[in-house]
């Protein structure tokens, strides 16, 4: 029985049509997109949900967008068990506080197909990193790996899960800002992943000086269809040739994450 099915004895009609079917599992936390209008019965939405799903501890209700340097979102605790976790991608396990850091856990298959194209040795910038994702698979292929991040907290998340999986010594940590340290990071780099927040398109032309030729960059952008022809023509006058352009999801009505693959030309 579905925790829909369960609600329908003690839940409106009208009010459970406008539950979702579905939400977001991070480790044994659920995150639900629940209506304001329905958070009178939040307790009862998250009961079912544990009922449900025996592995589940806490339920939380996103009330509030991702906003801020955080990138953090905000929640109401519809049962509660803490908002710790830890959650295993593939082999990998990261440990974090899911009200404190950014995490997207829709992005697992999306991190490994990049992974898999990292070959040891490769010296790899990654900002945005957040508590490591991106991170831990590219420094287990062997590459050295630059990773940034302006959120205190998912920097120390980040360093207590590259000890976690062991690859610690592949891992340069740096707290701060991209843009601002850019001129000051040992260069040049082979590839970039670049799993850059809404609006934040124009870091490709910040990063271009200090990637290798020939090098690569995996931009992640939050853009409509109809924008992705501006955007190769866009990648092609930064000096690159766009190998391919794959939807990750989408995040808005019209809107979608979008990463482009790109190479960078001899010579640029």
């Amino acid at each position: 029985m579905g925790y829909k099915q369960m609600l329908r004895e003690v839940v409106p009609g009208s009010v459970l049509e406008l539950i979702p079917n579905g939400f977001r599992v991070i480790g044994d936390i659920a995150i639900i997109e629940l209506p304001r209008s329905c958070l009178k019965y939040g307790s009862l939405v998250g009961d079912a949900i544990r009922s449900c799903q025996k592995n589940i501890k806490t339920v939380l209700a996103k009330v509030a967008r991702v906003n801020g340097m955080a990138r953090t979102a905000g929640y109401e605790i519809l049962s509660e068990s803490g908002t710790v976790t830890v959650h295993t991608e593939f082999r990998y396990r990261y440990k974090l506080d899911v009200s404190r850091v950014f995490f997207n856990p829709t992005l697992a298959t999306e991190r490994i197909r990049v992974a898999g194209q990292v070959t040891a040795g490769e010296r790899v910038l990654l900002p945005y990193a957040g508590v490591g994702p991106f991170v831990v698979p590219a420094a287990a292929r062997g590459a050295q790996v630059t990773a940034i991040e302006t959120n205190m907290e998912a920097c120390q998340w980040l360093a207590a899960n590259a000890r976690r999986n062991r690859v610690e010594k592949n891992v340069l940590l740096i707290w701060g800002d991209l843009l601002r340290i850019i001129d000051h990071l040992d260069r040049p780099f082979d590839r970039a992943i670049v799993p850059a927040p809404y609006g934040k398109e124009l870091i490709l032309e910040k990063i271009t000086p200090i990637i290798k030729p020939g090098g690569w960059v995996h931009l992640y952008l939050f853009k409509k269809p109809y924008q992705l022809d501006s955007l190769r023509e866009w990648s092609r006058e930064s000096g690159y040739v766009t190998l391919s352009v794959q939807r990750c999801g989408n995040v808005a009505p019209g809107v979608s994450r979008f990463v482009f693959d790109m190479q960078k030309e001899a010579g640029s």
